[in-house]
């Protein structure tokens, strides 16, 4: 899909003034993003909402349909009414809604409907999700026409701190919409709130013709991500501390993951540790080798007890078949899979440009506070 994206770059634009019939370019970039946009709705629903399964044939189809349809619609619209189209995603975007939902029902099934309507909590949590995407939609062309309207007086220098508090703001609403699929989280906010707030801070940068404006812009995104990765690595170093108290083999933890997979592998500690609220399987069933599904089997039939450490442990390892029907689940985690040397897995490490950190602070603050002073 990123690879479709970035072709249809190079589709040539032609200019608005000659009308919408000489403006071929834009009908056919529309087309593709639209295709692009459904196509990922329908994925996030198969992971958001537990048994919905839909073939690639169908998401392919689904979206091709709904795209040509649309397309259709806005060229329609364009000729009869106004072109360019004011607001075109967001204008044309009750209509999509309603054309996706019907065409979904003829394309994937009533079945699949019905449902998605019986799983309650997980459908509205996928709507909130796909609504907190739409939002962004609005706010940050709002930054933008403000950012735009106080160029060159005073007032810009209030409206640059606002771009890091939208981010801020919009990473914990998807961190909220994601909140049972933890897994998700890195990638739902990296392609949604950051590509968002790239994008934006690119554009204001590029519009503005003070060097000053720039430069505030840039430092105030460096400050930001600074101060969040000083509050992640003085957590990171206070749980890493406690855990070395109680897995009691600082030599050979020399970091936080290495003493989660130390604390995991030993069943007499881990027996001591509070697991009220743990959640052992990943919300992304995956293929497990056979010891690695041991140490889950084992970890399953330890029983409940309050004690003094609350850690989330994640085994889990790329699929090497398709995730959506394998049964055998790694356990989920607020810092990402653990390393080779927990369960020979693939290691998705914290990343200080991508990886949520605000996410991670969270995280690291209600391990340290179950951990023993």
């Amino acid at each position: 899909m990123v690879v479709v994206v970035l072709i249809q770059e190079l589709i040539p634009l032609q200019d608005p003034a000659a009308g919408w019939s000489a403006n071929y370019g834009f009908w056919i970039r529309a087309t593709v993003l639209l295709a692009v946009g459904v196509r990922t709705l329908t994925v996030q629903a198969t992971y958001f909402i537990d048994g919905v399964q839909i073939s690639t044939a169908r998401q392919f189809l689904l979206s091709v349909s709904v795209s040509i349809v649309m397309t259709a619609f806005s060229v329609t619209l364009a000729s009869h009414v106004i072109f360019p189209i004011p607001f075109f995603v967001v204008s044309t975007a009750p209509v999509m809604g309603t054309v996706h939902l019907v065409l979904f029902r003829i394309i994937v099934g009533s079945h699949i409907m019905h449902h998605m309507v019986t799983k309650h909590s997980q459908l509205a949590q996928y709507s909130n999700f796909v609504n907190a995407q739409a939002f962004m939609a609005l706010v940050y062309p709002a930054y933008e026409a403000l950012f735009r309207a106080t160029e060159g007086s005073v007032y810009q220098l209030l409206v640059i701190p606002l771009l890091p508090v939208i981010k801020l703001t919009m990473k914990n609403i998807v961190l909220r919409c994601t909140s049972h699929l933890e897994d998700m989280t890195p990638e739902a906010v990296i392609f949604t709130v950051d590509l968002f707030n790239g994008i934006y801070m690119a554009t204001c940068m590029q519009s503005s013709s003070s060097a000053f404006t720039v430069t505030a812009i840039t430092l105030t995104d460096q400050v930001q991500t600074l101060i969040m990765l000083y509050g992640l690595h003085q957590r990171t170093n206070t749980a890493l501390a406690r855990l070395h108290d109680t897995v009691g083999a600082s030599g050979e933890s020399d970091n936080l993951l290495t003493a989660l997979c130390l604390l995991c592998h030993d069943r007499d500690k881990f027996e001591k540790q509070t697991q009220k609220g743990v959640r052992k399987r990943s919300s992304l069933p995956n293929v497990l080798p056979t010891n690695d599904r041991g140490l889950l089997e084992m970890l399953d039939t330890i029983s409940v007890k309050p004690s003094s450490v609350n850690v989330r442990q994640h085994i889990t390892s790329h699929s090497c078949q398709n995730p959506r029907r394998q049964q055998n689940s790694a356990s989920s985690s607020i810092f990402g899979e653990l390393s080779r040397g927990c369960c020979r897995t693939s290691s998705r490490l914290i990343h200080p440009n991508t990886f949520v950190l605000t996410h991670e602070l969270d995280s690291l603050k209600q391990i340290e506070s179950r951990l023993p002073a």
